[in-house]
């Protein structure tokens, strides 16, 4: 499964440019609805509607709009990056609301004798995005030979927040009790 994941990322990368590639790999772990391509075509109208209103400023308030029209190239500049926030930000407000639900779900599993790495790998199995992506991301991180402490301290930084530096830290200790 992963292995076709990565063979149709490596298909999509080769038909991009350099520029798409870039975006493509800041936005491939978040639920993103736009392509590469989109997202380029919506930063270049970013930066028409910045010389049109450039040209408007120019018409009405002279010589102040040459002040305004480094702002105006500024945002249309970071247009990719205020969107990758915005994802970021929607993952996290996902992930906080799919939690508590997950947390559950976890310790039923460890109840019915699964090891905590094989309740990762099946919550990254049957889970919603983005708590998926993540539980995932940790029983692929530790299949490939991370140590389960490596693995949670990786996901406590890539999820900010005290619930799951929590849980991480209780299931470390956890970890570290029982060997």
């Amino acid at each position: 499964e992963k292995l076709k994941e990565t063979e149709i990322i490596l298909e999509q990368e080769e038909n991009l440019s350099t520029r798409e590639k870039k975006i493509l790999r800041k936005t491939r772990e978040y639920e993103n609805k736009f392509s590469p391509k989109q997202l380029v075509f919506f930063q270049n109208i970013a930066y028409c509607v910045s010389i049109i209103l450039f040209l408007l400023l120019l018409n009405n308030i002279g010589e102040f709009a040459f002040i305004l029209l480094p702002m105006f190239i500024y945002f249309s500049y970071k247009f990719l990056d205020f969107y990758e926030t915005h994802l970021y930000e929607v993952k996290i407000k996902k992930f906080e609301e799919q939690f508590p639900t997950t947390i559950i779900q976890f310790i039923s599993m460890l109840k019915a004798n699964l090891t905590p790495q094989q309740a990762f790998a099946e919550i990254g199995k049957e889970g919603q995005y983005p708590i998926k992506n993540e539980f995932k991301r940790i029983s692929l991180d530790i299949n490939t030979g991370a140590s389960f402490e490596k693995a949670m301290e990786d996901f406590q930084k890539r999820i900010p927040l005290s619930t799951v530096n929590l849980f991480s830290s209780g299931l470390i200790i956890s970890s570290k009790a029982s060997t």
